[in-house]
């Protein structure tokens, strides 16, 4: 259950971070309790590698 646990709330950070990113800068929240564990998303990255991720072909996304 852990594992689950985990993967959720980096897809939920990933979320937050996608919307977060598009907010012009004095909207920008500060995410609190953030996961620096590899895989999870970085603020201020997120939207980027969304974009880079969709450019591939819907087998190889992330």
């Amino acid at each position: 259950m852990k594992e689950r646990y985990l993967e959720e709330w980096h897809w939920e950070q990933r979320i937050f971070d996608i919307i977060n990113d598009a907010m012009p800068e004095r909207y920008k929240m500060k995410l609190v309790d953030r996961s620096y564990r590899d895989g999870a998303s970085r603020a201020g990255e997120t939207l980027r590698e969304f974009a880079e991720d969709r450019k591939r072909p819907p087998e190889r996304r992330k």
